[in-house]
């Protein structure tokens, strides 16, 4: 093989991983960008439960808060996607090197696959496309199917959409209320305290204002 070859050969393999990192990438702002949505979802679902218990709608205030529950499930979820996603940038070259996935990389990289079939994201399928490039259509399945039981647990669990428990919802509605309750009574007390050092203030200000008044009268 002659040194043109080798070059032709070393650029091919430095471009087939650039690409690789560059859709691990792509993939890993996009999820950021997900989490920061179901944030935002989630601030709205807190107020939105809030006001409906204020109405008194216990009902509507149960199926919100599920469904906040929920959210909070897919947080967790994405939160491990990148954190396995951070692992797999840093193994690229190893990924390529054979057309079998290194024992070593199949947990990890399973359990993305994984999870490109469960959330509906264009740069995880797209990652999953490349993937399938590389090691075949058969592994990717395996993969998704998670038939060698290695797609991490936690991560299955999160992304379920299993329904929420009549006493999870419950427990949490409670823990929201008394969480409110804490805050009110937190502000009250602060506004209790800021009146009282006003009141203080003032009556301090009258008092050095009459102390200065002989001052003013000495000519």
């Amino acid at each position: 093989m002659g040194c043109s070859d080798s070059n032709q050969i070393l650029k091919v393999s430095q471009d087939a991983e650039k690409e690789l990192s560059l859709l691990i990438e792509l993939a890993q702002k996009k999820c950021k960008q997900w989490r920061k949505n179901k944030v935002e979802s989630i601030k709205k679902k807190d107020n939105d439960i809030y006001i409906t218990l204020k109405q008194r709608n216990l009902d509507s205030a149960k199926s919100k808060m599920a469904s906040l529950l929920q959210d909070e499930d897919h947080i967790a979820a994405i939160d491990i996607i990148n954190s396995t996603l951070d692992n797999l940038k840093n193994k690229t070259s190893s990924m390529l090197e054979s057309k079998e996935c290194p024992i070593g990389l199949r947990p990890p990289l399973d359990s993305i696959l994984y999870a490109s079939s469960k959330i509906s994201l264009e740069e995880l399928k797209k990652l999953r496309e490349k993937i399938t490039q590389i090691y075949g259509p058969d592994y990717v399945l395996k993969a998704i199917n998670n038939d060698d039981k290695i797609v991490n647990q936690d991560l299955i669990q999160k992304l379920s959409n299993a329904p929420i428990s009549e006493e999870t919802v419950k427990q949490r509605l409670i823990k929201f209320i008394n969480q409110k309750k804490a805050q009110k009574a937190s502000i009250a007390a602060l506004t209790n305290s800021l009146q009282k050092s006003n009141v203080s203030n003032g009556n301090n200000n009258k008092k050095k204002r009459i102390e200065a008044i002989p001052f003013e009268n000495d000519n």
